[in-house]
């Protein structure tokens, strides 16, 4: 092999090797742990989309599906299922807050319809977080009403 595939042989090698690096990797804080760059759907859009919901169990309640949308078994649809991947992603969640590690849970079993009708009510009664992640504005929906805490979590029993 000559000179120059000696040379390609290298810096191949080292763009792909890993720099050595002596920092443990951080665990984000509770803060930090429901926020991403830009929020992949906003409380605004998430409320627009559940008030399918909304109308859809009004009708049902009232036996007359006459005066909802064509869009609303579809909107219903995905805010259930943004709603449920929610819970399902939170009660999943690590966070580090002052040297110990928790984990967030939603409080209780409540219902996909109850945490839905949470959010409504919050995001009318706080119009100025329209624009936030809807993953935050749940957090914070859900936090008002005692509905999700952090528990710290004991790892002794994994240290066997």
């Amino acid at each position: 092999m000559g000179k120059l595939g000696i040379l390609v042989l290298l810096l191949g090698c080292s763009m792909y090797s890993s720099p050595q690096t002596t920092q443990k990797p951080s665990v984000p804080s509770m803060r930090d742990a429901m926020r991403v760059a830009a929020p992949l759907r906003t409380a605004g859009s998430l409320r627009d989309t559940c008030q399918a919901f909304v109308r859809l169990q009004n009708a049902r309640d009232a036996n007359n599906l006459g005066h909802v949308k064509d869009t609303d078994y579809q909107e219903n649809g995905l805010c259930m299922g943004y709603v449920t991947g929610w819970m399902d992603t939170v009660s999943e969640q690590l966070s580090c807050e002052d040297g110990r590690l928790y984990s967030m849970k939603v409080v209780g079993e409540p219902r996909v319809s109850q945490v839905i009708g949470v959010f409504l009510q919050y995001v009318t009664s706080h119009p100025e977080r329209e624009s936030q992640g809807a993953a935050d504005v749940l957090v914070g929906a859900l936090g008002e009403k005692n509905m999700i805490g952090a528990f710290a979590v004991d790892f002794s029993e994994c240290r066997r």
